[in-house]
């Protein structure tokens, strides 16, 4: 069962007759008939939201969707707030104990949850050089251990950057 919009299968677009009902106190209803499970929840005043749809019988959670809309956009709101972002700043030529340092910071940040961002930037003769500090932070991150994700790199001007996630 593909759903392809971003809100949840409700109420008359499950499909499946029979459904696992569990109440908006958290009571498990076991397993019902979708049209009972319909009127439950008109009685209620509530919706019917699959909350899990993978097994035979999918799992369905009588819910104020109005109330549950608003609820995950605070909690994603909340959670971009939370969010600290920290910047490290290396070199092309540096030397390789201070490297180690700057490494260690960045796994530091990423132990306690915070994005980094490590940025190079160019000077002098190396301005048009980006492949030379993109490879220097690829190396330097591999040589911690460090995953890279391929789509976050920033690379403009005379700055190379990559942002790292926790």
């Amino acid at each position: 069962m593909k759903h392809k919009s971003n809100r949840p299968i409700m109420n008359d677009q499950i499909k499946n007759s029979k459904v696992v009902l569990i109440g908006s106190g958290g009571e498990n209803f076991g397993v019902v008939e979708r049209a009972d499970a319909l009127s439950k929840a008109s009685d209620l005043d509530l919706d019917v939201i699959v909350v899990n749809d993978k097994p035979d019988v999918p799992i369905c959670k009588l819910i104020d969707y109005g109330k549950y809309k608003y609820e995950q956009k605070i909690k994603k709101k909340n959670n971009k707030k939370n969010l600290k972002r920290k910047k490290i700043f290396l070199s092309l030529n540096i030397g390789e104990h201070d490297q180690k340092i700057k490494l260690k910071k960045v796994i530091g940040f990423l132990e306690k949850k915070m994005e980094v961002v490590v940025e190079i930037k160019l000077k002098g003769r190396y301005r048009g050089r980006s492949d030379l500090a993109k490879n220097k932070i690829i190396e330097a991150l591999q040589s911690e251990s460090i995953d890279i994700d391929d789509n976050n790199w920033r690379i403009s001007g005379n700055n190379v950057a990559i942002l790292i996630n926790p």
